[in-house]
């Protein structure tokens, strides 16, 4: 784990390897989900690409589907706003978790987006 805010982890696998991302396991997935978030924001304020980042969301999301933490998947992709990528992973096994997630997210917003319009 880096420090606060320097997302090392992602600044090493960017210029490292293009290998199985999951061969560092579980818990490296998820801390690299949590640092392209981070960067995502500071690129989309500074109008910089993201087109590396989005390589890795793609390879994250595959990953996160493949080991049953479709809610990591969704979060993902709701915090690079890209929730579209989420249909190349669509099955019988799995859309029903996903349905009911994402249910559950737009209750969330439904009940604390208006709060937050008024402020």
């Amino acid at each position: 784990m880096s420090a606060e805010g320097e997302r090392e982890g992602l600044s090493y696998r960017l210029i490292g390897t293009e290998g199985n991302i999951g061969s560092w396991g579980h818990e490296y997935v998820r801390n690299l989900a949590g640092e392209i978030a981070q960067e995502y924001t500071k690129r989309q304020s500074e109008e910089a690409p993201i087109d590396d980042l989005m390589e890795l969301v793609q390879q994250i999301v595959a990953f996160h589907m493949k080991h049953y933490a479709e809610t990591e998947a969704v979060d993902l992709l709701m915090d690079v706003e890209d929730l579209d990528l989420l249909l190349e992973h669509v099955d019988k096994a799995n859309f029903k978790r996903m349905c009911n997630y994402l249910t559950s997210a737009a209750n969330m917003l439904n009940k604390y987006l208006p709060h937050v319009l008024i402020c």
